[in-house]
């Protein structure tokens, strides 16, 4: 990976842009490179990769690979980035949905402000669980993708979620679309169980990643969990309820379609 030139990742959805030119996630060989968020935020997320073998496991193959923090220097500006596996590498036409998880976006101890703030964002993440942060779709016909941004996201209603996630799954041939979604809530059950299980950890901000390949025979489609800059322990008989409401109604959606 270190001889590979670095480029700007084409297929982020969701996330943030960064100081580097104000740019989002980079590329190198089979690697994004997601710079450091700032306020510790980065730091919080570095130490969850590199602790979360040890105290949970079986939760390492829902994420991608950590591959140590590295310092990229462009302009003579210099940012220190994770290193983490593409999880589009190898997928011809990658068509990716990057789902915000919980039924709140600030920590326990946030100011009253950010709370007002965030809870006005998007009122129904409140009731449903999750909302849509980004989504690119293979579209054979222009042989490019059709991308659906944060606004986007901030439009859906109860009423045009089914379309949402019928528009993400609509580059599948019909005659396999049933078998790519079932395999997608296949992967998001034990998910769902682990979360299910008191004493283990509170995630706010984070996100289940969806990927398919879009063009091709075969779909190959993915299940992972990004973004964890917002992880606590929780006591012995607590659970992330936020994040079970909203794996529960992403199950929920995607068996509707079948």
């Amino acid at each position: 990976m270190e001889n590979a030139p670095i480029e700007a990742f084409a297929n982020q959805v969701g996330g943030h842009t960064f100081a580097l030119q104000n740019q989002g996630m980079l590329h190198q060989g089979h690697c994004i490179l997601k710079q450091l968020q700032d306020c510790g935020r980065g730091d919080r997320e570095v130490a969850f990769y590199t602790t979360i073998a040890e105290k949970y496991p079986e939760f390492t193959q829902w994420i991608a690979g950590f591959h140590g923090v590295k310092e990229v220097e462009e302009n003579g500006i210099k940012g220190r980035f994770m290193a983490l596996d593409d999880l589009t590498f190898g997928y011809n036409k990658p068509s990716v949905i990057d789902l915000k998880i919980g039924t709140k976006t600030w920590e326990e101890d946030a100011p009253k402000e950010k709370i007002e703030r965030e809870s006005k964002k998007y009122p129904l993440q409140r009731i449903i669980g999750f909302r849509l942060t980004g989504m690119r779709v293979y579209n054979a016909q222009t042989g490019d993708f059709d991308v659906y941004n944060k606004k986007f996201g901030y439009s859906q209603t109860e009423a045009t979620l089914p379309s949402m996630f019928a528009t993400f799954f609509s580059p599948i041939p019909e005659a396999r679309r049933t078998d790519v979604i079932r395999s997608v809530i296949s992967q998001l059950q034990p998910i769902l169980a682990w979360f299910s299980v008191p004493g283990r950890l509170q995630f706010i901000c984070s996100s289940v990643l969806i990927v398919f390949d879009g063009a091709g025979e075969d779909p190959k489609p993915i299940v992972r969990v990004v973004d964890f800059a917002h992880v606590r322990q929780l006591d012995a008989s607590s659970r992330d309820e936020g994040c079970i409401v909203g794996l529960q109604r992403i199950i929920k959606e995607l068996q509707a379609l079948l």
